[in-house]
């Protein structure tokens, strides 16, 4: 679903939650081999690599790889003594249609958003803590605007201007966007659809973090009171067998008419006990309180 709708650009943004150990991270991982032919999609999962060659900017300027090519394709057509006419107006296009020529501010800008003073922007990427090539490249992913654009707990390295930046920044991403994120805060902000993954089944809820829990608060009332409904069948059920297995009289047709109610199931994908969603509650319960921010997790 993810997928269809990022190749429709319909600019859905969704939250992947779960608990620790249900493979989110893993699920991020694989979505490339599941995408369609001409999908372009971006995993952030990993800190950028560091030179003492390149700097900050120039790093999240190169990291739009088809940008890249076509100024390079451009440049050579440029040299030759009989350019391609056509081609040249074909690149010409596609380097307004994605605002090329404003790539430098556009990625200074970025990087100010995630805290790059203008002297880390001009550094070299090598001098930088792993933490700030994690934001580097964020920043790059950010900067590319892929199709769909998957993001794996991005606010761990960042501190609080940069986490206030980033909601303004993604609550208005044009694409489609997949987000694993244990910040509420930033769930709400940001989400526009929530994805449960639980017992290696995914269920979407429609709105943020906040709306999830009550559409699954009413769907786990609504298993409680049909699995209450079940038991009181099952019982009448076998009060009625009981009633008629020992008929002394040897009429036991009432017991054919009678189906035994089905086994109650639990409907809920997410958990197939009480025990198991008591856990994850206790678990938010006990989530800390960000001191600096005061953003709450699950």
């Amino acid at each position: 679903m993810v997928l269809s709708r990022a190749c429709c650009g319909s600019g859905r943004r969704y939250g992947l939650i779960g608990r620790n150990g249900e493979g989110k991270s893993s699920l991020l991982r694989i979505l490339p081999e599941l995408a369609p032919a001409g999908l372009r999609i971006h995993v952030v999962h990993q800190e950028a690599e560091g030179d003492s060659k390149t700097s900050a900017l120039e790093a999240v300027i190169a990291s739009d790889e088809a940008r890249v090519a076509l100024l390079a394709e451009e440049e050579k057509l440029q040299e030759s003594d009989k350019p391609d006419l056509a081609r040249l107006a074909e690149i010409a296009d596609e380097l307004v249609s994605m605002d090329a020529h404003s790539a430098e501010g556009r990625a200074a800008s970025i990087l100010s958003g995630l805290q790059f003073t203008e002297e880390m922007q001009a550094g070299p990427t090598e001098r930088l803590s792993g933490g700030w090539r994690m934001r580097l490249a964020l920043a790059s992913a950010l900067f590319m605007k892929p199709d769909l654009l998957c993001l794996d707990e991005p606010t761990n390295h960042l501190d609080l201007y940069a986490c206030l930046w980033l909601e303004e920044y993604l609550a208005e991403w044009p694409t489609t966007l997949l987000c694993v994120a244990h910040d509420v805060t930033f769930l709400n902000e940001v989400a526009t659809d929530i994805v449960h993954l639980c017992n290696q089944q995914l269920t979407t809820y429609a709105g943020n973090f906040d709306a999830f829990e009550k559409q699954r608060a009413e769907v786990m009332l609504d298993w409680e009171r049909r699995y209450k409904k079940q038991q009181e069948d099952l019982i009448h059920y076998q009060e009625f067998v009981n009633k008629w297995k020992d008929n002394k009289f040897g009429n036991n047709e009432g017991l054919v008419k009678v189906r035994r109610p089905q086994n109650p199931q639990h409907p809920m994908p997410f958990s197939s006990d009480r025990s198991a969603v008591s856990a994850v509650e206790a678990a938010r319960h006990r989530a800390h309180e960000d001191l600096a921010a005061g953003r709450r997790v699950w």
